[in-house]
């Protein structure tokens, strides 16, 4: 993995919009170097024997429920246009013209 420098840490300074003093700046490359270094030891792990976790949980059982429709609760059609879409013509939703440049 690349070392950690303090090009690094003004490039990413810059991305996320941050700010640190000099020995801020120290502190933090300091810190991040050992998460660097963390991460390149673990790298060295030999995983090949190790199964792919897709669920934390293998007895995990899903809860599911039938769906179920209340008529009462849905709106007619022209109703949904005239709160959600005033400008509409029959059923279909009037949008404004994409401009061309």
């Amino acid at each position: 993995m690349e070392e950690f420098s303090q090009d690094l840490l003004q490039e990413l300074m810059n991305l996320t919009r941050l700010s640190c003093s000099e020995a801020e700046q120290e502190q933090l490359i300091n810190k991040l170097k050992k998460v660097v270094d963390f991460v390149d030891k673990l790298d060295e792990v030999d995983t090949s024997n190790i199964d792919n976790t897709i669920h934390l949980f293998d007895d995990l059982e899903l809860k599911t429920r039938e769906d179920e429709v209340d008529t009462q609760q849905l709106l007619k059609r022209e109703d949904f246009l005239e709160k959600n879409a005033p400008s509409h013509i029959g059923s279909l939703i009037r949008v404004p013209p994409i401009g061309i440049k």
